[in-house]
C-alpha cells in the first residue's frame, strides 16, 4: 500500500482526477473463497482507504471515487473481463427489451440500497432478513454463479446455461480446460473493454487540459505569453516541450532513461534538446545543458514500442541518453 500512497500523494499534488481499476477481482472468488457479500465488505474497504488518502494528500479539491461517479472499473486481466456498474445494467436492461434506462438501474447498484422483490422497488432498508444489497444481488451473485457453474458443472449443464446468456460453446471449447474455458465464457459475457475506454474517455483530461496544468505549476513565465500560448495548444508543430516525470538509470548505470509526455512540438530519436535542471530559471540558465537522447519508445500496457519520433498529445514515452 506504500507505493499507492506515494502514487497517489503524486496525482493529488498535480491535481488530476483519480481513476480507480480493482483488478483481479476473481481472486475474491477463486482464491480467497469470500462469499458475495464478504467480497462487497472487502471491496468498499479498498475503495474507502483510496479515498481516505485521497482527503489526505488533496483535500477538499479532488473528487472522489465511486463505482456510481464512473471513476471505478472491476477486471480481471486473468480471464479477460472488465466491467461496471453501467456494464451489468446495460446487460439487464437489453435482457428485458429495454423496458427501463440502464443509467436508472445503475445508479441502484451500489451502497445501502435494496432491492424488494414484492413491491419491485429498491429502498435505502432491508424488507427481510435475508436482503442483501443490490451490488451483491445482482453483480457479485451472478459473477459468482458464472464461476461456479464453469468450475462445476462443464460436462452436465454448461452448455445449456451459458446459452440463456446468450453465449454458444462449441465441443470443443467444453473440452478445454478449466481457466481457459472461463476466460472464454467470461469474455463472450462481458463483451469487449468498453467500460474501461469510457471510464478513460470522461474522467481522465485531455492532452490540451493537461498541458495547461502543466504550464501553470512549471512554467516560472506568464501565461499570457507568446511561448506559453503555443504550448497550451498542444501542436505537434509547436516549440518542443518535453514534461519529465522520473528519472530511473539502466541497470549497467550507464545511460539514464526519462519517462514523460511531449506536451507541445515533436522529439526526434538521436537529436539535440536543452535539458533544464531544477534550478533553471528565465534569469538564470545555468542548470542546463545541450545533450542528445538516444532511442524513443512509447508504453503500450506492459509493452514498449520503439519509434523514431513521438509528436505532442502522447501520454508518455521513454528515452536513453548518456549518464
Amino acid at each position: 500500500m506504500m507505493s499507492t500512497e506515494r502514487m497517489i500523494q503524486h496525482i493529488c499534488q498535480q491535481g488530476i482526477p483519480i481513476t480507480l481499476c480493482l483488478n483481479k477481482i476473481d481472486r475474491l472468488i477463486i482464491e480467497l473463497k469470500l462469499p458475495p457479500e464478504d467480497a462487497y465488505y472487502k471491496i468498499k474497504q479498498v475503495i474507502d482507504e483510496v479515498n481516505a488518502l485521497i482527503k489526505t494528500h488533496g483535500g477538499d479539491d479532488l473528487e472522489l471515487i465511486s463505482p456510481l461517479k464512473k471513476n471505478i472499473i472491476f477486471a480481471s486481466p486473468e480471464f479477460s473481463f472488465c466491467f461496471n456498474l453501467h456494464t451489468f445494467a446495460e446487460i439487464y436492461s437489453d435482457s428485458h427489451g429495454s423496458s427501463f434506462q440502464a443509467k436508472k438501474l445503475a445508479e441502484r447498484l451500489w451502497g445501502d440500497v435494496y432491492f424488494n422483490p414484492k413491491t419491485r422497488k429498491f429502498q435505502k432498508t432491508k424488507s427481510s432478513s435475508e436482503s442483501v444489497r443490490s451490488f451483491v444481488q445482482w453483480i457479485l451473485e451472478p459473477l459468482y454463479k458464472i464461476f461456479a457453474q464453469t468450475i462445476g458443472d462443464v460436462d452436465t449443464s454448461l452448455a445449456e446455461t451459458v446459452e440463456q446468456l446468450g453465449i454458444r460453446l462449441s465441443k470443443t471449447e467444453l473440452k478445454m480446460n478449466i481457466r481457459p474455458l472461463l476466460r472464454i465464457v467470461c469474455s463472450r459475457f462481458f463483451g469487449d473493454f468498453s467500460s474501461f475506454v469510457e471510464m478513460i474517455a470522461e474522467k481522465v483530461p485531455s492532452a490540451k487540459e493537461g498541458n495547461t496544468r502543466i504550464m501553470q505549476d512549471a512554467y516560472a513565465g506568464t501565461m499570457k505569453s507568446d511561448f506559453a500560448q503555443e504550448v497550451v495548444k498542444c501542436d505537434s508543430n509547436g516549440p518542443l516541450v518535453v514534461y519529465i516525470t522520473k528519472m530511473f538509470s539502466t541497470h549497467d548505470a550507464t545511460r539514464f532513461n526519462a519517462y514523460g509526455r511531449v506536451i507541445s512540438g515533436t522529439i526526434n530519436s538521436h537529436s539535440e534538446v536543452k535539458i533544464l535542471g531544477e534550478n533553471y530559471s528565465l534569469d538564470d540558465e545555468e542548470d542546463s545543458r545541450i545533450m542528445r537522447c538516444g532511442r524513443l519508445w512509447i508504453t503500450q500496457a506492459r509493452y514498449t514500442c520503439e519509434v523514431d519520433r513521438v509528436p505532442a498529445a502522447y501520454q508518455s514515452f521513454r528515452a536513453t541518453k548518456d549518464a
